[in-house]
């Protein structure tokens, strides 16, 4: 059976209340997978409470979970810096709060076998998945516009993902978004170098009470950045 060397980058904001708690089940998962060799768990936070201290003293104590201070806010900002400090060959997008099922992280790396970029897609006809009203039509409505204004055949951008270090390097100084559109920029880039992007089914249980998602707020920011990729998109021509 193949393994792979894999930086699992979890982005936090002012999550003191789990943060060791569901850092280390992830830490778990990952000593206990069947297909991963080797591992690093890079925490990229940019928070106002306690969460900074708790990752650096599990730290000391597992050298496998890192924190990197992401420097600026924004869900964005944590995944660059995550991406930027990454050194193994194979890189993982996880949620700190574990909405997405743990299955889905070793499928994402195994599919990497026939594909470069793996999304464990919320909208795949054969995920089961729990999340607020609210979200499912702002999902929607946000992957319809990215369907017609970049021609990505995707049903969920904003989904974890799995894809080779080396890939994403090719072009990760054009990722610019502080945003959760820097989720939709690594797709835009993916595509445009013929990178091969598929969607996998996932089961995600989508409903904390305390979610930091404000749709109104990140979905206003997100279509200033539509409009702006777009415009370097024309002047690229």
């Amino acid at each position: 059976m193949k393994t792979y060397n894999v930086s699992m980058i979890i982005p936090t904001r002012n999550e003191e209340k789990i943060v060791v708690h569901n850092l280390e089940k992830i830490n778990r998962y990952l000593k206990n997978s069947r297909i991963i060799r080797n591992y690093e768990i890079l925490v990229s936070d940019y928070s106002t409470d306690k969460t900074p201290e708790k990752i650096k003293e599990l730290g000391r104590k597992n050298p496998k979970i890192r924190y990197i201070d992401a420097g600026k806010k924004g869900i964005g900002a944590g995944i660059l810096a995550g991406l930027k400090n990454s050194r193994l060959d194979y890189i993982v997008l996880y949620p700190i709060d574990l909405s997405w099922n743990f299955e889905s992280i070793e499928k994402s790396i195994q599919t990497l076998e026939t594909h470069d970029i793996v999304l464990a897609s919320r909208e795949h006809k054969n995920s089961i998945t729990s999340r607020p009203m609210k979200r499912i039509a702002f999902s929607k409505i946000y992957n319809f516009i990215i369907k017609k204004a970049f021609g990505l055949k995707i049903n969920d951008t904003q989904c974890n993902f799995a894809a080779r270090r080396t890939d994403i390097n090719k072009y990760i100084n054009k990722l610019d978004s502080d945003s959760a559109f820097l989720q939709t920029q690594i797709l835009i880039h993916a595509k445009k170098i013929g990178l091969r992007i598929t969607e996998i089914p996932a089961i995600v249980n989508d409903t904390r009470p305390d979610s930091k998602i404000d749709v109104l707020k990140d979905g206003t920011q997100m279509l200033k950045e539509i409009i702006n990729e777009k415009l370097k998109c024309y002047e690229s021509i």
